[in-house]
């Protein structure tokens, strides 16, 4: 593994351009889509040792005579097998249920080959009152495939590692005592099959397992998808998302060679073990070394009485108290040390410095998100979208940082006394709404992607580097403060910018080395690989170029982040572009990152953009913003192109311009159907001319 530390807010302006051959960095998450095929599945559990399995056998009926919910109630997804209608007899339903349930089932836009999950909508479907009751065991025959009601995890992927644990699965040590193999291993050291037959009804000597267990246990199971599902590398568990994983499937987080942004730990010092600063490290082949969870204390002790700054030492110490993470509340606490000392250094680095720099430290750290459970933590919409499921942002850390961390319960006076009201009750900082307001921000927050040189096992995860957003989790709706407003206060709108920011003073870029793959923003994978990838290549005279070029004796020095300090004159392509990604300065690129704004949520004629196609995603866009590509028609043909001398690749433009360029080629913008004349990886989203509403929904 590549062992430099990701660039991030804490180390970035201690990082440096490398032109050694051996460098390597990081190219972010791996772009990767794995199918859960019985293939991948073995292939997985090949390369990460974990056990990985489709369930079946889950009962609808189970042998305690509990049943499923209707599949007629509201809200509630449920789940149907796909199979030949041979297989299957129609069942009698009242008029009202069949025709719901096949409209349902026909109209779904799951593209699972093996399953169909529906979710039976809060209006305009209803079932016949004689059945929302006993909607059991129904199979329904629609043309030559039979849908037949299932449980709502059966031929779900899952993890089941845990399940294999001597402590874990009762049969676990059951099947030890009496010289048997271990019952969940089997299935696929034994039998080569990556499912698991949940045992509902008795079956030899396994006792019958009610649906009740299987609920209360499978919590502990990560859950990949669906049997049959093309899943992203990103949405993998921990412990499967794995650089051997993400290889094997083509794609890597690692960039090498010349060229190659490079990064340390803050205050990282080489290792000497002849100075005796040493400790045992935890590993796959020692994880029961004795004493490794009292290591820290003894290496905390040992600084704490001989280090020559006290205070700074005292002031760490006082810190810690306030801004604590519960050992016990960590998965590793038992067998890790690094982790929780890059974690204390936190507080020694800012002794003496900003609380503010302390709060945004700590709520990076890996160890204080699982700490306080907003790890991971992914917006409604994204789990809605992407797996059908309610659920709401995680929010614990909403809370305690308020709670514990800064404001605490109730508003203050100067002097630290209480502020009344009218009735002499203490004010509240916050109420439950603010929380769940709050919650929605820390959505998104992921491990760093592994890395080599720190105590780290394979299945534990980045537990050293502030953590990374995973953009697609993030909830992306307008959060409200503690006073009323919004968090975006006092930022500019960004249809206020002004034209061409790029080019004016404020904006910033961020130094990428000889990769031209952004880090804010995302590109396909292909981009890497395909040497036909139009890039925008600032002209030779461009005095942007020269700036991030800041050349001495004739040679580029390069620095790691450059921000304009006056207004730059356009020159050549510059001139005509809305805005740009990266840009190529002589084979080194740079990333602009547009200054902080808002984008409303609610604005006027808004414009669908459609992804590739029409049948993939479309979206509502603001036509005063840069937000994506052209797509031209001639007469009667919804099949678009672009135009001909678009700047580059994923280039994005307001629609204005759009409409411009069309016009300018003898066409005109379209609401089409498909682009043609690019690769797929070339196509992203592109401004069609349909309007579209922007709908909000206020449930009373």
């Amino acid at each position: 593994r590549c062992v430099n530390a990701p660039r991030t807010f804490v180390n970035e302006e201690q990082c440096t351009l490398s032109f050694s051959p051996t460098a390597c960095g990081s190219s972010g998450t791996p772009d990767v889509e794995i199918e859960l095929n019985a293939n991948n599945i073995a292939l997985l559990h090949s390369i990460t040792g974990q056990y990985i399995y489709g369930v079946l056998g889950l009962p609808v009926v189970d042998h305690e005579d509990t049943t499923l919910e209707s599949p007629c109630t509201v809200g509630l997804r449920s789940r149907w097998e796909i199979k030949d209608a041979t297989e299957c007899t129609h069942s009698i339903l009242g008029t009202e249920t069949n025709a719901t349930l096949v409209d349902l089932l026909t109209k779904s836009s799951d593209t699972n080959p093996f399953v169909r999950d529906i979710i039976f909508p809060t209006r305009g479907y209803s079932c016949s009152v004689d059945d929302t009751l006993a909607l059991d065991d129904v199979e329904l025959v629609i043309g030559g495939i039979c849908y037949k009601r299932v449980h709502p995890d059966h031929m779900s992927v899952y993890d089941f590692t845990y399940w294999t644990l001597d402590d874990t699965h009762p049969g676990n040590m059951v099947a030890a005592m009496e010289g048997e193999y271990n019952p969940i291993k089997k299935w696929m050291d034994l039998d080569n099959n990556v499912f698991l037959t949940y045992p509902s009804f008795p079956s030899g000597d396994v006792p019958n397992h009610s649906a009740g267990r299987w609920d209360t246990h499978s919590t502990k199971f990560p859950m990949l998808g669906r049997f049959g599902d093309t899943v992203l590398f990103v949405d993998l568990p921990n412990e499967i998302r794995l650089d051997e994983v993400a290889q094997h499937f083509g794609e890597t987080s690692s960039i090498g060679g010349s060229g190659v942004v490079v990064c340390g730990s803050p205050f990282e010092a080489p290792n000497d073990p002849s100075e005796g600063y040493q400790f045992d490290m935890t590993t796959r082949r020692n994880i029961d070394l004795w004493g490794l969870g009292s290591q820290r204390e003894h290496l905390w002790v040992m600084v704490g009485l001989t280090s020559v700054d006290q205070l700074r030492q005292r002031v760490a110490w006082a810190l810690s108290q306030l801004l604590v993470v519960v050992p016990g509340a960590v998965s590793i606490a038992d067998s890790h040390t690094e982790a929780f000392l890059t974690y204390y250094d936190i507080f020694v680095r800012n002794a003496f410095g900003n609380y503010g720099d302390v709060l945004r430290e700590i709520s990076y750290s890996p160890l204080m998100a699982e700490n306080l459970s907003f790890l991971q933590s992914k917006s409604a919409a994204y789990m809605w979208e992407t797996q059908g499921k309610i659920s709401f942002a995680d929010e614990n850390f909403a809370r305690e940082i308020m709670q514990l961390f800064s404001t605490g319960l109730y508003l203050l006076n100067l002097d630290g006394t209480q502020k009344l009201d009218d009735y002499g009750q203490p004010i509240p900082v916050y109420s439950n709404d603010e929380i769940m307001s709050f919650s929605r921000v820390w959505t998104g927050f992921d491990y760093q992607q592994a890395r080599g040189n720190v105590e780290e096992t394979s299945w534990s995860g980045n537990r050293h580097d502030p953590m990374r957003i995973q953009s697609a989790w993030r909830d992306k709706f307008p959060k409200t403060d503690l006073t009323g407003g919004y968090i975006g206060d006092g930022y500019p709108l960004c249809i206020d910018l002004p034209d061409k920011m790029f080019l004016r003073k404020g904006a910033r870029y961020r130094l990428l080395g000889s990769s031209s793959s952004p880090e804010l923003m995302e590109d396909h994978s292909y981009f890497k690989k395909d040497p036909n990838i139009k890039r925008f290549v600032l002209d030779s005279n461009s005095g942007l170029k020269a700036r991030l070029c800041n050349a001495s004796n004739g040679e580029c020095q390069y620095e790691m982040s450059v921000t304009l300090d006056t207004n730059i004159d356009c020159v050549g392509k510059e001139c005509i572009a809305d805005t740009v990604r990266v840009v190529d300065v002589g084979g080194i690129y740079y990333e602009y990152a547009r200054p902080p704004c808002v984008e409303q949520a609610f604005y006027n004629n808004a414009m669908k953009v459609i992804y590739r196609e029409r049948w993939a995603d479309s979206s509502c866009a603001n036509p005063l913003l840069p937000y994506a590509s052209e797509a031209c028609c001639s007469v009667a043909n919804l099949r678009a192109q672009r135009y001909p001398n678009y700047l580059y690749d994923q280039e994005r433009v307001l629609f204005s311009t759009a409409n411009s360029r069309c016009e300018e080629i003898g066409m005109t913008s379209c609401d089409f159907n498909d682009i043609g004349g690019i690769e797929t990886h070339q196509k992203g989203y592109h401004w069609s001319t349909d309007h579209c509403q922007i709908l909000l929904k206020v449930n009373s």
